[in-house]
Parts: C-alpha cells; structure tokens; sequence
C-alpha cells in the first residue's frame, strides 16, 4: 500500500511540473464568456443626409457619393437590421422617399432633397440635433460637405467662434453618454453638378470633383464594432481619401489583448514570457555585438479604437524609459512563428509593434502611449478663403477650425489623451546559457519518471 501511495505522489508531481511548464493567461473562453455577460442592446443605425442647396450638386445622377450612401445603408441593414433614413438641416425632417435601402438611392436627385428648410445650413446645429438622438444604442451616420457657414466680416473671427461651438456641442454630448463617445470620420470624394456656395454666400456653377464627408457618432464599443463589421476601405468606399477617429476612452492593454512576441521581430537570443504572456521574466542577449536590441509585442487591434494608417505611423507613440522608441508596426500574418504567440493568446487581429533600445541591456517598467494628434492632411485640405473660386477636390473652406474643436473636445474628456497605453516589466536581462531551462524541466520530469520505474520494480 505504502508503495503504491510512493507512485500516486511522484505521479502528482510530475503532472504539477507539466502543469507549471505549461500554464498560461487567462483562455480567451474566459474572456468570451466574460464580454457575452456584458452584452447590451441591439444597436440601431440612422442615417441623416444634409439637403441643402450645397448638397444638391452630390445627387445629380450616377455619383460616388450615392454609391457610398448605398452601401452603408446596405451593409448596416444587413449587419443591424432596417437603418433609419433622415434629410437634415435646420430640424430633422423625413425624406419621403420610404425606408427601401436597396432603391433609396435610386430616387434620390436635387428635386426629392427639397424638404424642409434648405435655403441655408448650420453644421454645428446638424452635429447638436444628432448627437441629442443619439442614445446609448444608436450609431448615428451623417453625410454632408461639413462647411462652415460664416457671416460676412472677419471670417478668421468667425471660424474660431464656430470651432467653439463644435467643441461644445461634442463636449456636452460626451458628458451626456457618461464620458463614453467616439467619431469616425471619412474623408472621400465624389463627382459634383450643382452650385458651390463661396464664403460670401454666392453661387458659382462647377462640375467637377469635390470633397464630402461621413461622419460616424456613438458610443465607443458601438462604433468600433460598426467599424470591425462594415468595409469602410478603399475597396468598398468609392472615392475614400482620408480617415479619422478619436474616442473619449483611453483602452488599457493586459494579457488579454496583448503578448510578447518570442520569436520573430527581434534579435535577442531568446525572451522568456512571464505567467500572463505580456511582461517578460527573462532577456537573453545575442552573444554578438549589435548597435541596438530589439524586440517586440503584439496587440489586438480589433480592441483599439484606430486606424491602420495612424496604428502603423510610429511618429504617433511615446515610449518609456528614455531612449526606447517603436521603430516599426505592422500587421502579423500567418505565415510567421510569432502568429503562434499571438494565436495562444487569444489575438484575433494582431498587430506587431518592434520597441528599439540603444542600450544592449533593458530592465524593468516599459511604457507605451498611442497618442491622439490630428493627422497632417486635415491642414492641407482646408482654406479660409474660397471667394469667387471653388477649390480643389482635396480642400473644404474651414474644415481644420471644425477638426480642432472635434479633437479639443474629446481629448479634453479623454483621461490619457491617447488611444492605448501597455505597460509591462522586464524582470532580468542577461546572457543566454547554452542550456535552456526547457530542458532542466524535461530532465525533471524523464528523473521523475525513471524514480517511478525503480519503485514499482521493488
């Protein structure tokens, strides 16, 4: 009996050091049970359509504009159910045209956007109407050419008074959903045959390429998932030039959407993750002489609130401790080692981002913050001054004053003023040995189980 309680010990602690050498984070079947518990409402999508008379020249005929209106409205009622259908300016008002996505478009012309009060447009009571609608469960789509109206003086003067008031309006709306909203906004481009109203209100006949705007607003989780399910790429957006985003919430990067990479996209010797996968207990250096050591990590970028272009711009990040910076990201395909590592740790879309230290040794506390900056196109697609002209396909008259106060809102109610930060530790760093503790468990286990073999031969 004795004997045989001797082998149920040794057993047991060979299955412990298995269950050591092996364990990991917490299963992403742990994290999936724990987001199904926090499930919210159906979301619901309503499309509101500017109908000025600025508007008028995106609607006659075949355009870009009514391509991309379609198929949103497309995708959203297959991905959400029925969307609602809006014409807006001085109120919201209905467009008499029903609510038949796949035909909308179709009936859609400068005649049918004649409802309500069209003879001006105040973009900054559209943004208010809108995000007053919209509650906790609502994505709300606005398309329109976002140009401010200014009265005739000083238009500089009255740029910054309508920057203001942009920045108001999303400031309350932020304080509204509880300090949780987010914006998407694409820039794209479309032919144009109508009447461009200049600053001074005059109309001048163009047909051409002009530039419009649609503008996505709700509550962060929310967008995000409109984003991650509906294509708005190049590919499916016909004439998509630009996209920005920005949400009142700064995410927290752990064990769940993060790892260490121990493979590819470095050129120590070996890295060791810790428990959680994230931080990393031990760095073995190369045994050459380098400039620099690098090494990297992996983030989920379907729980980041950004796009791929601002994700992969490494001007976009700060780094710490001093003298440590991202040199490069990018997206972790399926071909390499390192999909390995982001597959067991539950990464859905992973993304790499390779940290460089010119010193050969690096401990400790590392930190990285994805920032919010306004992106360089939005200057170089403004002008203050569009008298007697009409400007180029790219460029909206004030359109940076509307940007900044857009950005100025949410980074004032954005705790960290940035879209992620990771932090994570390094515990040593030091040269490799030319025995790898993988084995000293192996050998562990192989003594275990020939002490066994002795025993039950007794």
């Amino acid at each position: 009996m004795r004997r045989k309680n001797e082998i149920v010990v040794l057993l047991a602690w060979c299955a412990a050091l298995l269950v050591v050498a092996g364990c990991g984070g917490r299963s992403r079947g742990d994290v999936a049970a724990g987001e199904a518990k926090d499930s919210t409402k159906a979301t619901k999508v309503e499309f509101y359509v500017e109908n000025s008379g600025s508007m008028y020249g995106y609607v006659q005929g075949g355009t870009q504009f009514k391509d991309v209106l379609e198929h949103l409205l497309v995708m959203s009622k297959e991905t959400y159910g029925q969307p609602g259908i809006q014409f807006i300016n001085a109120k919201v008002v209905p467009t008499g045209l029903g609510d038949d996505v796949e035909n909308f478009c179709l009936r859609l012309n400068p005649v049918t956007m004649k409802q309500g009060n069209t003879s001006s447009s105040n973009i900054n009571s559209i943004f208010s109407q809108i995000l007053e609608r919209t509650d906790d469960h609502t994505v709300s789509v606005l398309f329109s050419d976002c140009i401010y109206s200014v009265q005739k003086g000083n238009a500089l003067e009255y740029l910054n008074h309508q920057k203001n008031q942009t920045q108001r309006a999303f400031m309350d709306a932020i304080g509204k959903h509880g300090g949780d909203l987010a914006l998407v906004m694409l820039q794209c481009k479309s032919v144009f045959n109508g009447f461009y109203f200049d600053m001074l209100d005059q109309p001048l006949k163009y047909y051409g390429f002009r530039p419009y705007f649609v503008v996505i607003m709700g509550e962060t989780a929310r967008v995000r998932d409109f984003c991650n399910r509906i294509e708005l790429d190049e590919d499916h957006v016909n004439g998509l030039l630009h996209k920005y985003m920005v949400s009142s919430q700064n995410t927290t990067l752990d064990q769940d959407n993060a790892c260490v990479l121990t493979s590819d996209f470095s050129n120590v010797r070996r890295i060791i993750p810790s428990r959680g996968k994230l931080g990393i207990d031990r760095l073995d250096l190369s045994g050459r002489e380098v400039d620099s050591l690098y090494f990297s990590v992996a983030v989920d970028a379907n729980r980041l609130f950004t796009d791929e272009s601002y994700l992969k711009d490494t001007a976009n990040y700060e780094t710490s401790p001093a003298g440590l910076r991202v040199v490069r990201v990018d997206r972790v395909t399926p071909e390499g080692s390192a999909y390995g590592d982001c597959a067991a740790a539950g990464l859905e879309n992973p993304y790499y981002l390779t940290l460089q230290t010119p010193n050969e040794a690096i401990g400790g506390k590392i930190g990285v913050n994805l920032k919010y900056r306004l992106p360089e196109w939005i200057a170089l697609s403004s002008t203050t001054n569009d008298v007697k002209r009409v400007p180029p396909f790219y460029v909206t008259f004030g359109i940076d004053h509307m940007m900044r106060g857009i950005n100025d809102a949410f980074l004032a109610k954005n705790e960290g003023k940035g879209i992620f930060h990771l932090d994570f530790v390094i515990n040593r760093t030091g040269r490799s040995s030319s025995f790898p503790t993988g084995l000293v468990v192996i050998a562990l286990i192989l003594a275990a189980i020939v002490g066994i073999s002795i025993k039950m031969k007794r």
